[in-house]
């Protein structure tokens, strides 16, 4: 079967052909190119979509609420850079912000 390169320079069409010959080999003989990981927001949107349709709506907007700030720290990581150092990182930042938070829950409290 012919397929067009897409290619109008002759020596970029014959490079091209190469490749797709090797890929083709390579899939035949059970190789299979190892699938890149996707960026921490990416996989959060695609969890949050299976949650939707699995867990009942309370727990759905808690772990829509868990990813929103998972995702401020972990924004443009893919996820196998993900280490226990920068999960250690994000414990160490989100302890920080609780100060803030018992002020604020004070200041809600009072009459």
């Amino acid at each position: 079967m012919q397929v067009s390169s897409g290619y109008g320079n002759k020596n970029a069409a014959a490079r091209a052909e190469a490749k797709r010959k090797i890929d083709l080999l390579d899939r035949r003989a059970g190789f299979t190119k190892a699938k890149l990981a996707p960026k921490f927001e990416e996989f959060a949107k695609q969890f949050l979509d299976w949650s939707e349709q699995q867990h009942r709506p309370k727990t759905y907007e808690l772990q829509d609420l868990n990813c929103e700030t998972l995702k401020r720290f972990f924004r443009g990581t893919y996820l196998d850079e993900i280490t226990s150092e920068s999960v250690e990182d994000f414990e160490s930042a989100r302890k920080r912000e609780r100060p803030q938070w018992s002020k604020k829950q004070s200041l809600l409290a009072q009459p």
